[in-house]
């Protein structure tokens, strides 16, 4: 390489990437990537100091996360023994929840409280053979909360009251817990809403 090819050389290396050049008669123009400095290399992201936004879902999923969050709270406040509503307050506090998730994740809570003497009376009419304190965690709050929704919640479908159990027990409970509480969620239909089986 001679004198002047390396004059060129370090010419163009030393000219910023977005700048028109000529090199050996050519003019060229390179554009600079927005993602690169001057080196070449990506600089690292910045990241922003702003609070996560708490993004609009749909009702049907809202609803959804809602009865999985409640299910959690009632989960542990039965294994635990702790304080349902100090569990329910320390959920409550993600800075991701939206106000109808929070909103609706207390409603079910609370009404199953409010009501688990009538609940838990429904439970052991249709299961009979299954005293609650022998099911599991898992399926005695499910159905605990699929009750409450069925009895007191008008405006949430049969079909969608059980679907939604039997998901969930799905997710959280043991291997037959979907079958358990699809029967039983099945004959408290039967019972509860006998004209609305939607």
């Amino acid at each position: 390489m001679n004198d002047q090819s390396l004059a060129v050389t370090h010419q163009r290396d030393a000219v910023p990437r977005s700048a028109s050049r000529t090199i050996i008669g050519k003019t060229t123009t390179n554009v600079t990537n927005d993602h690169q400095d001057l080196t070449g290399k990506t600089p690292e992201k910045r990241v922003s100091a702003e609070k996560p936004r708490k993004q609009r879902v749909p009702r049907n999923v809202e609803r959804h996360e809602a009865r999985s969050l409640a299910m959690q709270v009632l989960f542990e406040s039965d294994l635990t023994d702790h304080d349902w509503e100090s569990i329910l307050e320390r959920s409550e506090s993600d800075d991701l929840l939206t106000p109808q998730l929070a909103d609706y994740t207390r409603r079910l809570v609370t009404g199953v409280m409010a009501n688990k003497i009538a609940i838990d009376a429904l439970i052991r009419k249709a299961a009979p053979a299954f005293p609650i304190r022998q099911l599991s965690a898992v399926d005695r709050n499910l159905l605990r909360l699929a009750i409450y929704e069925l009895s007191w919640e008008p405006d949430v479908p049969t079909k969608v009251v059980i679907n939604e159990a039997v998901e969930l027990a799905k997710r959280f409970g043991g291997e037959n817990s979907s079958r358990f509480v699809n029967g039983v969620m099945g004959s408290i239909a039967a019972e509860v809403r006998p004209t609305t089986q939607d």
